[in-house]
């Protein structure tokens, strides 16, 4: 029994909660809770028909709490409730397009997870936010998209981070249907929009830093065995006197298993390069993509690798095309402000789907304040863009305005 016990505090020693609470009442006593209120107001003009265009804004009110313990010999467990009401929502706008993803009204308990923590690695099972590549949370509304699985992080290799995300449960901004998000299987039709779907998805990322100004990442993500995807992206940082420049060169492909499905394979690259002086910096980028069937993300609207010519509002343009951006921002540093513009301009490909060609021009303005001091925790943004095309009732208009406080 004595060579036992030796051997559990051996085992328990090599962790790395030396400091860990000596009891299960002290590590709930001493944890910690954090919260984030969010408001977002959000305007379309979508220039179809008359009815497109009523109740198409709307006003979100958002509160995000979370808790965690602290460390129990490696253990935490942790929950975050996520809750959002829409008072000023009119029937239009329960009808409208903002149904998707912006009116959906209620609470969930998005987080709800055991964590463990061994030397450099970090396990965490059940309800989560993610961000890992491939499959990533994403905050563009104000309710944040979670998973029901398992995230293994592990940082042993210098300069390295490797990560893994199973998950058979996803939980989205709303439910599609006027309510908020809750967590379903993936193969639930009010996700997929009747899509083939698996029982599970898992991602496989890795991101290196080992050369001086050098960031490599790259993903594999499958959905059981109906798609796989592959994603490949190198970002080059460094400075010429007093002028920052970087270059990013970016892959992705999408494999179908022909025998459920129909679609075709599909990939996009692009390139980017961007210059700054001071608080201004600018960059042009070019993305090829290539059939417009391909599916760039696992699941969610938010969690697909961005473009390098991603658009503000519309999170970037994923059909057949050719695709040039360019941006300009500036940082007002005693002001902690970004303000900015950019283009993106499409050239649409005939596909099997799209048969009409199509020229469209995305300008956009931003600007964005996190504030210090006083009022730390507070974050302002306003966004504005719109589509210009040459196809006639395709055009629209998208203000987002955001107020977020973190406590």
């Amino acid at each position: 029994m004595k060579l036992v016990k030796f051997s559990l505090i051996a085992i328990l020693s090599t962790g790395s909660w030396l400091s860990a609470n000596d009891t299960l009442s002290d590590a709930f006593k001493n944890g910690k809770i954090n919260g984030e209120i969010r408001t977002y107001y959000f305007e379309r003009d979508i220039d179809k028909n008359a009815a497109d265009k009523d109740g198409n804004e709307i006003l979100d009110f958002a509160l995000k709490l979370k808790y965690e313990t602290s460390s129990f010999y490696g253990f935490k467990m942790g929950t975050t409730l996520q809750g959002v009401s829409s008072p000023f929502a009119d029937e239009e706008v329960k009808v409208s397009d903002l149904k998707k993803d912006m009116y959906g009204p209620g609470s969930v308990l998005s987080e709800a997870y055991i964590a463990y923590n061994f030397g450099k690695t970090d396990v965490k099972f059940g309800r989560q936010f993610s961000d890992v590549l491939l499959a990533k949370s994403t905050a563009s509304r104000a309710i944040i998209e979670a998973y029901e699985g398992l995230s293994v992080v592990n940082k042993d290799i210098p300069d390295t981070k490797l990560a893994f995300m199973y998950f058979t449960k996803y939980q989205g901004h709303t439910d599609l249907n006027g309510n908020i998000g809750e967590f379903d299987k993936l193969s639930d039709t009010k996700l997929s929009n009747k899509t083939l779907y698996a029982d599970y998805a898992y991602t496989l990322a890795a991101e290196n830093k080992s050369i001086s100004g050098l960031t490599l990442s790259a993903a594999y993500g499958e959905m059981q065995s109906i798609f796989s995807l592959i994603y490949i992206e190198a970002i080059y940082t460094n400075q010429f006197s007093s002028i920052d420049y970087n270059l990013g060169l970016q892959y992705g492909q999408t494999n179908y298993n022909d025998t459920v499905t129909k679609a075709h394979d599909a990939f996009f690259y692009g390139a980017k390069f961007g210059l700054g002086y001071d608080g201004l910096k600018a960059y042009v980028a070019y993305s090829d993509i290539q059939d417009g069937t391909a599916k760039w993300q696992l699941i969610g609207t938010g969690n697909k690798p961005l473009l390098f010519t991603t658009t503000i509002t519309a999170s970037g343009q994923y059909e057949a095309s050719e695709q040039y951006a360019v941006d300009v921002n500036y940082f007002i540093k005693p002001l902690a402000l970004t303000i900015g513009a950019r283009n993106v301009h499409v050239n649409y490909s005939s596909t099997s789907f799209v048969t009409t060609l199509e020229e469209a021009n995305y300008p956009s303005f931003y600007a964005s304040c996190e504030f210090s001091g006083a009022l730390k925790g507070l974050f302002l943004s306003a966004q504005f863009e719109k589509k210009d095309s040459n196809l006639p009732n395709q055009d629209w208009k998208e203000l987002r305005l955001r107020a977020n406080y973190k406590f």
